[in-house]
């Protein structure tokens, strides 16, 4: 691995999630730690790799992370299922409004 970073987890589990960012893939290891890949890679909204992408899993099979899209970011779900990985956009960061105290 060139550029690891640890993934932060809500769900209470013995794993511990890997993503590596120059293959954008993600791994998940156990408490010997024995690096699994997950059977998917992520996929750039804009088609380009990049090192700041923020994961969270939120369940064994749901993730939340950080991309960029036209315009800006935006906060995508990806949900693993089967052998597949469905993302769906469900905030734009670019059309949040601003704080008055920010």
């Amino acid at each position: 691995m060139q550029n690891p970073h640890l993934v932060p987890s809500s769900v209470s589990t013995p794993d511990t999630y890997v993503y590596e960012t120059s293959t954008m893939q993600l791994f998940e290891t156990d408490t010997t730690g024995v690096l699994k890949p997950l059977p998917f890679t992520f996929k750039s909204e804009k088609g380009s790799s990049y090192s700041d992408r923020q994961i969270c899993v939120v369940s064994w099979n749901t993730f939340y992370y950080a991309d960029n899209v036209s315009g800006g970011k935006a906060i995508i779900r990806a949900v693993y299922q089967g052998d597949s990985l469905h993302t769906e956009q469900i905030y734009n960061l670019a059309f949040s409004k601003k704080h008055p105290d920010l």
